[in-house]
């Protein structure tokens, strides 16, 4: 409370400037003059600014809305007419009109965000006004402040992206504010009934300030964020937007932390699981599920059968789940199967129906048949073959005893070979004939008895499509690849 009581005087923009007639007519002509087409108006960004920059201060919202328009274009076309200095001042004179007036805050805010993009660790504004940035970011968040979640939102956006830009020698700031946004956190949640309720805006600057920070953060508030966070998910009604933002955060701790013994480490896998099969956020809490497979998977075994039986369940509703949805819960049979291990060798039987679902998916085009009007059907499915292979290359590399896999050679193969057949991306054909020799090295001798005559057939019908490459030459990491499949081929 004190760090934000000692910043809020400032928080607060004086309307004091009175624009004459003549100066609104030269930003109204300015405005119109902005939305023609790059190079056909003649417009000196350098000579407009001091003009706009007082109308900033007018004590017409509507003349500010106008300024605050014709700012952003300037700066958006012309950001490399400015030298560090003049955007130094720039930087000061955007911080000094920023209030929680919803339209002009907006407007300003958006071009502190194109302010990020040109940003180095040597920039003058950056680091004369950056920390400066991100304290008014916090006030002008206070609970009460802004009613508008909106307006808040755009607040902490630009507060977590100045976070990631500053320099090291704000480190000290950095955990400050981190530590005053856990508080507002736990405040918050004192009178929240709802998941609803809660200012999710708390965990996208909590999880800028872990980012920051990476693994160098104190132990303290990694903790202090995580039970934050299993707090929030615990509220009644879970929502969306809150329990992904939420779910994020957590992403990153697991990512970071260097202490697989922490004890909330093995609080939150069950969390997490809970949250698909609530259907909540399931994107996020897939991607979490499988940090927790990669790097803690003794942690998630406990509550493995679970999990899969949500996943199969999410998979076979189809008419919700788009492209997006579907690759990201097909790539992580994979990288579950690395967590697991042999372990996952009982999950098998739900993984390959998860991806042959996606394989029928990833069959709705052919890519040949997609020209360059269905760049969007080509994306997706290419997107789509991606994850498949992913996943196959996760379960293959992962069973020290490929016994469990034998059911699903023929499977893979097929899946394989129609690949390979359908115009493949250099990806998709690297991925495909790699994961063929796998396969066949996977098995080890017993491949030649364990194939079936149709099988053995569809490889011998790579092996001249494999000479053809090999001949025609070029990258050498996939020359290696294919000369590699070629030889366990012929060991067949």
């Amino acid at each position: 409370q004190h760090f934000i009581s000692a910043h809020y005087c400032s928080t607060m923009a004086s309307y004091t400037y009175e624009a004459t007639a003549e100066e609104i007519s030269k930003i109204q002509s300015l405005h119109a003059a902005m939305d023609e087409p790059p190079g056909t108006v003649d417009i000196d960004p350098k000579a407009n600014v001091s003009l706009l920059l007082n109308v900033l201060k007018d004590n017409n919202e509507e003349n500010r809305q106008t300024a605050s328009e014709c700012l952003f274009e300037l700066l958006n076309q012309y950001v490399d007419s400015f030298d560090d200095q003049e955007l130094c001042t720039l930087f000061a004179a955007l911080l000094e009109s920023l209030d929680d007036t919803a339209e002009i805050a907006k407007g300003i805010l958006v071009m502190f965000d194109i302010f990020t993009d040109i940003a180095h660790p040597e920039a003058t504004w950056l680091l004369q006004y950056g920390e400066k940035l991100v304290q008014k970011c916090v006030s002008m968040t206070e609970p009460g402040l802004n009613s508008e979640l909106s307006l808040r939102m755009s607040f902490y956006e630009i507060l977590s992206k100045f976070i990631e830009q500053l320099p090291d020698i704000k480190r000290s700031f950095i955990v400050q504010v981190g530590q005053t946004l856990l508080s507002r956190g736990l405040a918050l949640l004192q009178t929240c009934k709802a998941s609803a309720e809660f200012d999710y805006g708390v965990c996208i600057g909590c999880h800028a300030v872990i980012k920051r920070l990476g693994d160098e953060a104190p132990e303290q508030l990694y903790r202090s964020v995580a039970e934050l966070c299993m707090t929030i998910l615990a509220l009644p009604q879970p929502n969306d937007a809150c329990v992904g933002e939420t779910i994020m955060c957590i992403s990153t701790i697991l990512n970071l932390v260097s202490r697989p013994g922490t004890p909330y480490i093995a609080r939150l896998a069950p969390i997490i699981v809970s949250m698909i099969s609530q259907n909540v956020a399931v994107i996020e809490s897939i991607a979490t599920i499988t940090d927790f497979g990669m790097y803690y998977g003794h942690v998630l075994l406990p509550h493995a059968d679970s999990l899969f039986q949500s996943l199969v369940q999410y998979s076979s509703n189809t008419k919700e789940m788009g492209v997006k949805e579907r690759s990201h819960l097909t790539n992580a049979m994979g990288d579950l199967a690395l967590g697991l291990n042999q372990n996952f060798a009982k999950y098998i039987p739900q993984a390959m129906n998860i991806i042959a679902r996606t394989c029928d998916e990833s069959r709705k085009y052919n890519l040949r048949d997609l020209d360059e009007e269905q760049y969007v059907e080509r994306e997706e499915t290419v997107d789509l073959r991606d994850a498949v292979l992913s996943a196959y290359t996760g379960i293959v590399q992962s069973l020290e005893d490929k016994k469990p896999l034998e059911p699903y050679i023929d499977q893979m193969l097929r899946v394989l070979m129609l690949f390979l057949r359908d115009q493949p991306t250099e990806r998709v054909f690297e991925t495909s004939v790699g994961l063929v020799g796998d396969i066949i090295a996977s098995c080890g001798p017993r491949t030649i008895n364990i194939l079936t005559s149709s099988q053995r057939k569809l490889l011998l019908e790579m092996a001249p499509l494999l000479d053809q490459v090999m001949q025609m030459g070029g990258d050498p990491a996939m020359m290696q690849i294919v000369q590699y499949t070629q030889t366990h081929l012929q060991s067949l």
